[in-house]
């Protein structure tokens, strides 16, 4: 089984000089997991040991679903505490650079500061950030990248786990390194402790000596170490209620796996246009192959193919349609063949028997991509509501769940996408959630996002890399199983308020869905019941009271944080959807007002860092992106042209990184020297000449990308596609 991730890369270092003398004494990072919230603190030692004034960096790459809640630097005695403020009142302050590292790791965000440190001097950073787990494919899990650039004496990783049902299926898996591609094998980690407390309570260390870290990578340890668990309900507990902190807030989480598949219609909706390379129209061929073999006998699907015009199949017919830009004489000859129309009828609602569904996998392996310079998006996607209408009224009695999975790598070029969002949102008139799969760095991802926020789904970025069919088929098995349908947690007007979003149009088998309220004080006495629950299923369909127990009361204030998360989380989102412009400005305020109050760093209210040395700065989220790769000449690359002017005529220069002396060869065969990894893309170590990339500006750059040749030549991991 293959599961989600959330993961902290931790990268403490000195400045990239090689005579840099900063040491980290200790690296500590503990993670309390209460009731699937996560809260984490982040701890780092640093010394100088030189005696010259150093820089001292510290680099977290985190969740980009989790928000930093405390920022410390701790130094000279003193304590420097960081706040959150409003964006617009600090744009005159010195934003924070940091340390420019490459270092990719899929779906996080990243933090540096860096201060100055004086010679035999200390310092202390801390910092806490927080998440909701999510459950996929009924699986919590939590990763921590490390990345200390140097063997660290005293690193422990400490995660706490407390769970109102029986954890069941604990497992931490071995070290990995971060370039590989996500493996179905789980290889069980040897050097961690797992201390059990009780069925319910867990306590997992891992504090690796500096010889084990060595055996690992003698460079430092550079990889993630993942735990991920699940929960025992066959116990009934689907509905799980507490509350905190004297009965001020209530939060339930809603999960259950026992209902039977509802039927489902799914329209798939891929480009087969000029932007999509062709290696990767090939990993589209074969997720697309499995993905039709599982569905359901009872399941109906469509395929719609987006080019300069937009092509949808049934078994005997090809409906195509598209703008007067895209009308040549192929296509007005192929609309005068009996086997090709302009018109959609339900014989494209596809029934999904194993004739059909060989018919489909053989239309998608033998159709090719339409080389023409321009993508139909719009076409395609207006294309998908259409046919999700058309099933609505075939359908009238218990009729399939409709869903739109769209697979994009491209932006639209025949028309300005943001004109017909009000198009495609105003034809959604049955509310059918569009789940977009952003293949690849070209992909247009705020288009995208706005795009399923605003029509009930949600986005997944599928990474360039080895893995491309096993993200894909990741996503698909998240939303292949749908439970429930209206699924409503209403609490009592009377007894809570403030409720976090609490109506969901579906449940999918292996999710979760967490609602939280704040309790009104004249209603704390008599809680029971407090709401109700409805949803309807294939099996069963009514409206059930449920009620708080004293022992679903619990102290600390876990609920409380949960409760800020699911605000801003939800606040944030609706800042991305399609809204009144006064709207908006009013849940913007709102979010500004609790952000600051309750200290979540968000990219409206950034982080201001005080340092030991009096400077103030401005630290952003900066989003990790998968870099567009491309070549570039060698005599472009900065660091590298010095070397050139002094040796023009020479076979190979001597070039220092990190105090070693490489040698790059300026006119090599091309010999590759094994295969490699990098940023979760295969590729070849080569000569540095053969494989000069664009983004190599810096020496930092490169060093994520640097590879062994024999006689010390200067090696770089070349990503396949660009061989």
């Amino acid at each position: 089984m293959r599961w989600t991730l959330t993961a902290v890369c931790l990268w403490l270092t000195g400045a990239w000089d090689t005579l840099a003398e900063t040491e980290i004494k200790s690296l500590h990072v503990k993670t309390d997991i209460f009731h699937r919230y996560a809260s984490t603190t982040v701890s780092s030692l640093m010394v100088n040991s030189g005696d010259q004034i150093e820089e001292a960096s510290f680099v977290v790459i985190y969740p980009d679903s989790a928000f930093i809640t405390r920022f410390i630097i701790e130094a000279n005695g003193k304590v420097y505490k960081a706040k959150m403020k409003n964006k617009e009142d600090v744009k005159e302050l010195v934003k924070e650079n940091g340390t420019n590292i490459i270092i990719f790791v899929r779906d996080s965000h990243q933090i540096s500061v860096s201060t100055k440190l004086e010679a035999h001097a200390e310092v202390k950073f801390l910092m806490d950030y927080e998440e909701l787990l999510p459950r996929k494919l009924g699986i919590y899990s939590n990763v921590i990248t490390l990345n200390p650039g140097q063997i660290v004496k005293d690193l422990n990783v400490t995660v706490n786990i407390e769970e109102p049902s029986p954890i069941t299926n604990l497992e931490v898996r071995d070290f990995k390194d971060f370039n590989e591609a996500t493996a179905d094998i789980f290889k069980p980690n040897k050097l961690v402790n797992i201390h059990e407390k009780s069925p319910y309570s867990k306590t997992i260390v891992w504090a690796p000596t500096a010889e084990q870290q060595r055996a690992i990578n003698s460079r430092g340890l550079q990889g993630q170490l993942a735990v991920r668990y699940s929960l025992d309900l066959t116990q009934g507990h689907h509905l799980q209620q507490y509350v905190i902190d004297n009965l001020n807030f209530v939060a339930n989480f809603f999960s259950i796996d026992d209902f039977p598949n509802l039927n489902k219609h799914i329209i798939f909706v891929l480009e087969y246009s000029y932007s999509t390379r062709s290696d990767k129209l090939e990993e589209l061929r074969k997720a697309m192959d499995t993905i039709l073999r599982d569905l359901n006998r009872n399941d109906y699907f469509s395929i719609i193919l987006i080019k300069s015009f937009v092509e949808a199949w049934s078994p005997d017919t090809i409906y195509i349609t598209g703008p007067d830009a895209a009308e040549s004489y192929d296509r007005e000859h192929k609309l005068k063949s009996k086997h090709f129309t302009s018109t959609l009828t339900p014989k494209f609602l596809v029934e999904a028997s194993p004739e059909n569904v060989a018919k489909a996998r053989y239309y998608l392996i033998s159709e090719e991509m339409d080389l023409s310079e321009a993508t139909n998006v719009n076409g395609g996607l207006k294309t998908a509501m259409n046919l999700a209408n058309l099933g609505a009224k075939k359908w009238k009695a218990n009729p399939p769940i409709p869903l739109i999975l769209f697979f994009s790598n491209g932006d639209q070029n025949i028309r300005e996408v943001d004109a017909d969002f009000d198009q495609i949102k105003a034809l959604n008139i049955i509310q059918c959630p569009i789940y977009s799969l952003a293949v690849g760095y070209h992909s247009n991802y705020d288009f995208l996002r706005k795009l399923s926020i605003s029509n009930y789904g949600s986005i997944h970025v599928v990474y360039d890399a080895t893995d491309i069919v096993g993200q894909i088929m990741d996503f698909y098995r998240s939303v292949a199983s749908p439970l429930l349908t209206d699924i409503t947690i209403s609490y009592f007007q009377t007894k809570v308020k403030n409720v976090t979003r609490s109506k969901y149009p579906l449940y999918f088998r292996g999710s979760e869905i967490a609602v939280a309220g704040k309790v009104k004080r004249d209603a704390t006495a008599g809680l029971e019941p407090i709401g109700e629950l409805s949803f309807t299923s294939a099996r069963a369909a009514g409206t059930h009271n449920y009620s708080l127990t004293d022992k679903n009361i619990f102290d600390g204030n876990s609920v409380t944080k949960l409760y800020e998360y699911l605000w801003i989380s939800q606040m944030l989102e609706q800042l991305e959807s399609q809204l009144e412009l006064q709207e908006k400005q009013k849940i913007k305020e709102s979010l500004l007002n609790m952000a600051i109050e309750c200290t979540f760093f968000t990219a409206y209210t950034p982080l201001v860092v005080e340092k030991p040395d009096g400077t103030i700065t401005v630290v952003e989220i900066t989003a990790l992106k998968q870099e567009y790769l491309e070549k570039t000449e060698l005599e472009k690359i900065k660091w590298i042209r010095p070397h050139l002017i002094r040796s023009a005529t020479a076979t190979q220069v001597n070039v220092m990184i990190k105090g070693e002396k490489y040698s790059l060869a300026l006119n090599p065969t091309n010999e590759t020297f094994g295969t490699c990894n990098v940023n979760h893309m295969a590729g070849e170590c080569r000569h540095f000449q053969s494989c000069p990339l664009e983004i190599f500006q810096d020496v930092s750059d490169f060093i994520p990308f640097k590879c062994d040749i024999t006689a010390n030549f200067l090696g770089v991991c070349c990503p396949l596609h660009l061989n």
